[in-house]
């Protein structure tokens, strides 16, 4: 596979896919027949991690605290450090992702009732409809060095803003 980076190492990467490269945690490469979509892609940026990863698959919005990959049984470590958001929480009704929240929480969660390494996930209850919660969408704005990212409920409501500059 030839390079997509062309030695440009000083400029970010953004990758849009719709499978993801860990489990909802962030935490589990997903691998399938000795294949995995993290390792394609980093060989394809010349073994390094995308700056900014947007996947769906999951049906959930969620922001990753920033991802380092170290080595596992899988292979080698990737060097970069990669801001993963799962955007698939546009369609089809969902609850509040139980698997993101430490054991006993209970909705509505609050920041320090999620696991390590979640900085958000959507989940403004739906009224009337038990542990449904809204849907939504993630947007992003590119402003010389700079990237707005944020989350929205399904009615415009804004839940979630980060703005990263040239050095994050």
């Amino acid at each position: 596979m030839k390079s997509k980076r062309k030695g440009n190492t000083d400029k970010k990467t953004i990758v849009m896919t719709h499978h993801t490269p860990f489990d909802v945690t962030g935490k589990i490469e997903q691998v399938k027949d000795n294949k995995s979509l993290l390792r394609d892609v980093a060989r394809a940026l010349d073994n390094n991690l995308p700056d900014y990863w947007y996947f769906g698959h999951i049906h959930d919005g969620i922001a990753y605290a920033p991802k380092k990959v170290t080595a596992s049984t899988h292979g080698p470590r990737i060097p970069g450090t990669c801001h993963m958001r799962c955007t698939g929480h546009a369609s089809m009704p969902y609850g509040a992702p139980w698997a993101l929240a430490k054991v006993g929480s209970t909705p509505p969660f609050k920041k320090s009732d999620f696991i390590k390494d979640i900085e958000f996930f959507a989940q403004t209850p739906k009224p009337d409809c038990g542990l449904h919660v809204k849907n939504g969408f993630l947007t992003f704005a590119l402003t010389g060095a700079n990237i707005e990212e944020a989350f929205y409920d399904s009615d415009g409501k804004r839940t979630w803003f980060r703005k990263s500059g040239p050095t994050t």
